[in-house]
């Protein structure tokens, strides 16, 4: 029972950043005249990426025997990411 109640809360944990979490970055680094255009595109590459991630995990797996080189493939791509949204941020003093 506590295990199903771990899970709920971290389901839930994990919503709520998805849902939330976005809007939150975007409204502290983009001016609030293009909060609504920067959040639709979030939200719209977010989507995209949501409903095609399985399929691309699967035929990743698919073609690489495992799930090995994909989940690692995955992690250099969050890497990146990471590593692109640190150096792409503007200065405190451009805004």
């Amino acid at each position: 029972r506590a295990g199903l109640y771990a899970g709920c809360l971290l389901a839930g944990l994990a919503v709520g950043n998805m849902i939330t979490f976005a809007g939150l970055l975007i409204h502290r680094e983009f001016p609030s005249s293009q909060f609504n255009r920067v959040n639709r595109l979030a939200v719209g590459v977010g989507q995209i990426l949501y409903a095609t991630g399985p399929l691309a995990m699967s035929v990743a797996k698919q073609a690489a025997g495992g799930y090995g080189a994909p989940l690692y493939a995955c992690a250099a791509l969050a890497c990146a990411a990471s590593v692109v949204v640190w150096w792409g941020r503007p200065h405190r003093g451009r805004r």
